[in-house]
């Protein structure tokens, strides 16, 4: 797996060389692609999106103009490629380092701790420990969610899907 991130990762360098490049559409494809091996979110991938041209005065009265401004940001680019390629080759697969794609049960338990009472939390419980049938159980509680009223769901909808370890997976 490795060894095709890294070929993604050196095709994306040459396309900085590309006739026809577009920096706004690079850096986006490269983002795509750095949170897809690194995960989202990740400092590599906002690295790239730092990348901007340079517009102030002090570069437009520079004789080599926007083109030396352009070769900047492709510097850029191509040296934080390279870096993800050393560490890649160096530590192997990001898998480890990327974000874990499940979501902590631990969260969900809190947000329900913070919105329903000790016997609403009790008889939850017992739902969904019984021996009932899946399709049964599920029935059951979206009884109990019926029965807590809209309020009470969405503020723990609401705290759940706001919580850091949840939004960043989504």
């Amino acid at each position: 797996m490795t060894e095709k991130q890294i070929e993604l990762l050196r095709k994306q360098m040459e396309n900085l060389d590309a006739g026809d490049f577009n920096l706004e559409a690079w850096k986006t494809s490269t983002k795509l692609m750095l949170e897809r091996i690194f995960g989202p979110g990740n400092p590599r991938a906002r690295e790239i999106e730092k990348i901007h041209y340079d517009l102030s005065s002090w570069a437009l009265r520079d004789s080599l103009g926007a083109s030396s401004t352009l070769e900047g940001c492709k510097r850029t680019g191509r040296a934080i490629l390279e870096a993800c390629i050393m560490e890649l080759e160096t530590l192997g697969d990001a898998g480890e380092t990327a974000i874990p794609k499940t979501i902590n049960a631990g969260i969900l338990t809190g947000c329900l701790e913070n919105h329903l009472t000790v016997s609403q939390l009790r008889r939850l419980k017992e739902i969904l420990q019984s021996e009932k049938e899946p399709e049964e159980k599920v029935k059951a509680v979206a009884e109990f969610l019926d029965n807590l009223g809209p309020d009470n769901l969405t503020g723990i909808l609401s705290e759940f899907l706001s919580d850091p370890g949840v939004s960043s997976q989504i």
